[in-house]
This record gives C-alpha cells, structure tokens and sequence, in this order.
C-alpha cells in the first residue's frame, strides 16, 4: 500500500461512497476544520451511525470497504476536512 494526504472540501454533502481507490486494509483518518457550521455529519448508513466532527476530532475508519457520506451542511458555515 501507499499513502497519500489531501485536502478536502466538503460543502453540499458528498453523497453515499467508498473509496475505491483507498487501500483496503488500510485506514482513512479525517481531520475537519473551519468555522461556525452545523451539519456535515460524517455517516455510515449501513452501520446507523453519525459522527458530529468538529475541529480538534479525528476519526478513523476503512473507507474502501465502508459507505460513507457527509451530510448536508446548513447555514452560512464553512467546513472542510484534512484526509
């Protein structure tokens, strides 16, 4: 496998997905920042699970194998994440 670091920006959402292109038995980790949004959770619906990131959060997961979304943002906020 390899890595590789991106910048993201997240606004709208991004709609069900795995990341194909992830190594699989590797891990995603997702870092987000900005200011005074609320929304943009990051979901895994198969799993019934939301997380409510905001700056200083990391989370870590298999985004090869798990459908995974940000939701909608609401607001005038900005968020973006560090992938």
């Amino acid at each position: 496998g390899s890595s590789f670091l991106m910048a993201v920006v997240n606004n709208g959402g991004t709609g069900p997905h795995v990341d194909g292109e992830d190594w699989v038995d590797g891990c995603c980790c997702v870092a987000p920042f900005g200011s005074d949004w609320t929304g943009g959770e990051l979901a895994f619906r198969d799993l019934g699970l939301a997380f409510d990131l905001h700056p200083g959060d990391v989370i870590f997961f298999r985004s090869a194998e798990l459908v995974h979304e940000n939701l909608e943002i609401k607001g005038n906020g900005q968020r973006r994440s560090i992938v």
